[in-house]
């Protein structure tokens, strides 16, 4: 079922140049696909592996590069095909303008993935989520499995030692890693080629990656000049530059979305460049478990397509190219979206627990609505859509959304103050905002200011307008890609416009609208940039020149503000040094320090260092590590205390002689704030004392 090229429907005329299967240069899809193949292949042979618990090098490199080959021979390579296997004819060389716009597309997407290697964390303590994912990915590298023993030799049936901290569930007989793992296989995946500066490299390099399939999606909507100045628009903005610095697996999830839309919108789309996208898709829910959002576009690409197989039967009898490419389609998601839930489920088993009911709920509604879509589909009388029969309905959704969209803008926060639970970072971070106290505040009422934070007010302004073009054009005349992109669109910024549903700090919080969100709305006000453009008046091209160059300015006086932000950037050499005043014969229990330092830290000892690591509850006394010391140097090891200072480990063995082996001083780490967008830097301090 071959992709048609979309009517203009934006201003009623043919948008001028856009990138048709043809506009995008062939080297250009030949290296995007690759690249999404790798990604798919390897990812997700190494979850298969990892999950059993036979995640090795030689099995894992093996198979993954098979799996990659596969799928980027599916997906035809880069030259599109036709239905029936042959060459589509669209797939002739590409306007010169392309190919420069192109050229300069990438050179932006390298731009990005340098600058983000340069400035990479080093996120090695598990402080909040990238730590969780590089000591995942860290543990994979040496090890063959997810799941582990932590009460090791002396520690097992010790009484006083605990060993479970945050992301790393578990008693000490069966540990496990929090989340979905497809970020930390391919974490581990990279260190094996690379050792750890290619670990923390690979969500910079992702994030490149995930430009330029941006740029080739907004060519399908819009001239190359102008794709390219929404492409600029993103690789700028502060928000996206911040999350690709740091394992992030939002970034992960923005690709993996990103490559499957590009893969519909692509001419010639036959079965096996269906399977792949919805590879692709599926792979959302790999990366992260609210995949249940981005997959709000199975039944509406169910309906469409049983449709389309409706209407071409008055047309050819015997035409089952639509049921043949949903089916594809479909069965490339269920597949990866089983091998996520078994991950999950049996690797995460605790994770699992906390969202169990609602992941329940979510995907049983996710089911039925699909099988409800394709009944309607079929038994629908064939007769032209609803849509066209009332010409101006599209208009008025498209209408209604933009205007709950302003109204969430200037009048939501006047109106509502969300309240949850009480969480001590916020009273702590109105102190320092200057804020009264109330530990129960949670913003989220505020959540398109943060947007025009990021984006600039102009952008934002005309990205809403463009997101109702963009949903009127979708329900008149839209093509496959076109009501995926919409789809996942206005389901997650539905959602988390209206509820984040995390710590409200800047910029912790807006992670939640990197994967679609921010994105689809740099993509619609390049839609309105094209709408002006493409009505050849003078005060038109003026205003559209202006609104370009307001879309790209403003993301970059935003990033300017804080250019060398990053989170952790020399842990790493700092835990080389820690381990090396180890040596390899320790057995490490981590004390209790400031900033939560017995939580934070043992699992980076334990994978970096690999020692046996456990945690000091306060019931454990001096004569208790006495004891245990003799037991340890029974097993042939010496029991060491960890600490952030010397004054902590004196504190409980007073004739101790600890010493501190390594400190850092961050001066880089961005502020966190709760009604602004950070604008300075702060500075930290780590130190390891044994």
């Amino acid at each position: 079922m071959p992709v048609t090229d979309r009517d203009a429907a934006l201003g009623g005329r043919q948008a001028p140049d856009t990138c048709s299967g043809a506009a995008v240069p062939r080297w250009f899809a030949i290296v995007l696909t690759a690249a999404l193949a790798v990604v798919a292949g390897f990812g997700l042979v190494g979850l298969a592996l990892a999950v059993v618990g036979v995640f090795v090098p030689a099995l894992a490199v093996t198979a993954g590069a098979g799996a990659a080959l596969v799928l980027f021979r599916v997906a035809g390579g880069a030259t599109p095909r036709a239905a029936g296997g042959a060459a589509s004819p669209s797939s002739g060389p590409s306007t010169t303008t392309a190919r420069l716009t192109a050229s300069g597309a990438v050179a932006l997407a390298v731009g990005f993935a340098m600058a983000s290697t340069h400035f990479a964390a080093q996120h090695v303590l598990i402080d909040r989520d990238p730590g969780a994912y590089v000591n995942t990915g860290r543990w994979l590298a040496t090890h063959s499995g997810l799941a582990f023993r932590a009460d090791v030799g002396a520690f097992r049936g010790t009484p006083g030692l605990a060993y479970g901290s945050p992301a790393i569930d578990g008693h000490g007989s069966t540990m496990h890693f929090q989340f979905a793992h497809l970020l930390g296989v391919l974490l581990a995946e990279a260190r094996w080629l690379g050792g750890d500066r290619l670990m923390f490299a690979l969500v910079p390099l992702l994030g490149g990656l995930s430009i330029a399939v941006f740029y080739a999606i907004s060519c399908r909507f819009v001239r190359p000049v102008i794709a390219l100045v929404a492409t600029a628009a993103l690789a700028c903005n502060v928000v996206q530059l911040h999350f690709a610095r740091d394992a992030y697996s939002e970034i992960l999830l923005q690709l993996v979305l990103f490559g499957s839309v590009w893969l519909l919108s692509e001419s010639g789309l036959d079965r096996g460049r269906a399977a792949f996208a919805g590879v692709l898709l599926g792979t959302t829910v790999a990366a992260r478990i609210d995949g249940p959002l981005y997959l709000a576009v199975l039944p509406v690409v169910i309906a469409i397509a049983l449709r389309r197989r409706a209407l071409a039967a008055e047309i050819a009898a015997g035409d089952d190219a639509p049921a043949r490419f949903v089916g594809a389609f479909v069965g490339g998601v269920a597949a990866v979206v089983v091998l996520a839930a078994v991950d999950v489920v049996w690797r995460s088993p605790d994770y699992a627990r906390l969202h169990g009911v609602r992941l329940i709920v979510e995907y049983s509604a996710l089911i039925g609505v699909a099988v409800v879509a394709a009944l309607l589909a079929r038994r629908t009388p064939h007769r032209p859509s609803r849509w066209s029969e009332i010409p101006w309905l599209p208009t008025a959704v498209g209408s209604v959304g933009a205007a709950a969209l302003f109204v969430g803008w200037f009048v939501r926060p006047y109106v509502q103050h969300v309240r949850g639970s009480a969480i001590p970072l916020v009273v702590l971070l109105q102190r320092v905002d200057r804020l009264a106290p109330d530990p129960t505040r949670q913003y989220y009422e505020s959540s398109l200011r943060w947007l025009a934070w990021y984006l600039g007010p102009p952008a934002l302004a005309a990205g809403i307008v463009g997101a109702g073009l963009l949903v009127r054009a979708t329900l008149r005349r839209g093509a496959d890609f076109e009501w995926v992109l919409t789809a996942a669109f206005a389901a997650t910024a539905a959602v988390y416009l209206w509820n984040a549903n995390a710590l409200p700090d800047q910029l912790w919080v807006v992670r939640r609208f990197v994967p679609i969100v921010i994105p689809g709305f740099v993509l619609c006000a390049a839609l309105v940039v094209e709408w002006l453009a493409s009505r050849r008046e003078r005060w038109a091209t003026i205003t559209a020149a202006l609104l370009g160059v307001a879309v790209v300015a403003w993301p970059i006086s935003a990033s300017a503000a804080v250019p060398r932000e990053t989170t952790q950037a020399h842990l790493a050499n700092a835990l080389t040094a820690t381990c090396r005043a180890l040596g390899p014969h320790a057995a490490v229990v981590v004390l209790r320090g400031d900033n939560s330092f017995d939580q934070i830290v043992p699992q980076a000892v334990r994978g970096f260092c690999g020692v046996p690591v456990a945690i000091r509850r306060p019931t454990m006394t001096r004569a208790d590590l006495e004891v245990l010391a003799r037991r340890v140097r029974a097993d042939g090891r010496i029991l060491v205390l960890l600490a952030d200072t010397p004054a902590h480990i004196t504190a409980v063995v007073p004739d101790a002689r600890p010493r501190t082996v390594a400190t850092v001083v961050e001066t880089h780490e961005l502020e966190q704030t709760l009604t602004k967008p950070p604008r300075h830097y702060w500075r930290k301090t780590y130190s390891f004392a044994v």
